[in-house]
């Protein structure tokens, strides 16, 4: 599709920019499409990618398929922290605190991460299953609905959390006024016209090299 209906981007040009799946008023949402059936093998795959350790672990997850890719993670916890800079940055006045949440979902499983650009703390939960057997899991869902509604549930990190950085913003060093003052939403992305996207379907091929029918049937089948 070409235009701008329903645009869901947002970051920085000189930095990392995309688009979610979804945008609610306050948090990103990514949705992943695949087989949440994983084969064994591909579970101990990438068990040493996305398992957190066991101060990490939600008391919600008595069963977990730990079926997030890494490459999954990664796209979470990206959207996750750049759209923790630009809430900072659109509500400095009406934010109690500064984590912000990104969302990622699968068919059967979800996952949780918050962000604080205040004190460079980044929280990740394990995939929380949504069903057991035919059944809707309540506290997975109370968990979900929680994390939708963090701007009221939400008191902030601890002072336990305080001491744990993620170490993401030091590590932006001169460039993080770019994440604090240059994220923006939308993205102006200059946009792709179908011409551009696809030239050859666009122009009609002239006569001069056309080839009769029969000839290009000919060639075809030789």
């Amino acid at each position: 599709m070409v235009g701008k209906v329903g645009d869901t981007s947002y970051g920085c040009l000189k930095g990392w920019h995309g688009k979610s799946d979804i945008i609610m008023k306050d948090l990103p949402v990514s949705l992943f499409f695949g087989d949440d059936d994983v084969k064994e093998d591909d579970d101990h795959h990438h068990h040493h990618d996305v398992t957190c350790d066991n101060q990490s672990v939600s008391s919600l997850e008595e069963k977990v398929a730990d079926n997030f890719v890494k490459k999954d993670v990664n796209q979470i916890l990206a959207q996750t922290i750049v759209f923790s800079f630009l809430k900072q940055k659109l509500n400095r006045e009406k934010l109690e605190n500064y984590m912000i949440p990104g969302v990622g979902i699968k068919s059967k499983h979800f996952m949780v991460c918050f962000f604080d650009t205040e004190n460079d703390v980044l929280l990740q939960s394990k995939p929380v299953e949504l069903f057991e057997g035919k059944s809707i899991r309540t506290l997975a869902v109370l968990f979900l609905w929680l994390t939708l509604n963090y701007r009221i549930f939400c008191s902030g990190i601890t002072h336990e959390m305080k001491e744990k950085h993620s170490d993401f913003i030091i590590k932006l060093r001169d460039d993080l006024h770019i994440y604090q003052d240059e994220v923006m939403r939308p993205v102006n992305v200059p946009c792709i016209t179908q011409q551009e996207l696809y030239p050859w379907a666009m122009e009609p091929v002239t006569s001069e090299f056309r080839v009769k029918p029969s000839l290009r049937y000919r060639n075809v089948l030789t």
